[in-house]
């Protein structure tokens, strides 16, 4: 597949959402994709919401500034995170939910918290 084939597949995938999530890490090598893409579900679907899911956070200095630089900002979207953790690690490599399996660890906490987050743009 080359690059026009899938940016005219996610803007397809955009444009029949009711809500669209954006995932990102606390990477700055990672700024530059994660502002294409709500670029792009901006111009494919204006106004539709959107939640940016900060995946793989930790206590430490990247993820601290990569936070401050998100909320400065002020993109406008609901932001939700996930914390690192060992759990996250095991039960993805393993093909298992994590939430099925850690039920009252961190990780499921924030997956759950961002399922609400979501259902809350639905309802």
């Amino acid at each position: 597949m080359d690059y026009h084939y899938l940016t005219r597949d996610f803007e397809n995938t955009i444009a029949c959402s009711d809500a669209v999530v954006v995932p990102t890490r606390p990477s700055f090598n990672d700024v530059e994709p994660f502002l294409r893409t709500l670029k792009m579900v901006q111009t494919v679907k204006p106004g539709v919401p959107t939640l940016v899911v900060v995946n793989a956070l930790t206590p430490y200095t990247m993820s601290k500034k990569f936070m401050d630089w998100l909320y400065a900002e002020k993109l406008g979207y609901k932001i939700a995170t996930v914390a690192r953790s060992e759990a996250f690690e095991q039960y993805i490599g393993s093909g298992q939910s994590v939430v099925g399996n850690d039920r009252y660890g961190r990780v499921s906490a924030d997956i759950q918290r961002m399922n609400s987050d979501i259902f809350g743009f639905l309802v």
